[in-house]
């Protein structure tokens, strides 16, 4: 009977560790993925900025110059409409 004890015991020890190391484990992959997480924010908050400054350094000015042409283009047609 105590040798089935002895054995008990020591099945219930290797458990044991094998539960702290699969814990270790799973936090370790948590981490992992809480840090995947943040870095993946980040570089989408970089492309939103980078895309964001691109526009305003870049094509804003070409944008508004077309908005300008397209509105003078249409002063002009309401000037050439018969019956005003």
């Amino acid at each position: 009977m105590d040798a089935e004890i002895d054995e008990l015991r020591e099945l219930v020890q290797r458990n044991i560790k094998i539960t702290e190391d699969t814990n270790k484990v799973v936090h370790g992959m948590r981490r992992s993925m809480r840090f995947t997480r943040v870095l993946k924010l980040l570089w989408w908050a970089t492309l939103i900025g980078i895309s964001s400054a691109a526009y305003l350094i870049y094509f804003q000015p070409y944008v508004v110059q077309i908005q300008q042409f397209y509105g003078n283009a249409q002063n002009i047609l309401e000037n050439f409409r018969p019956g005003q």
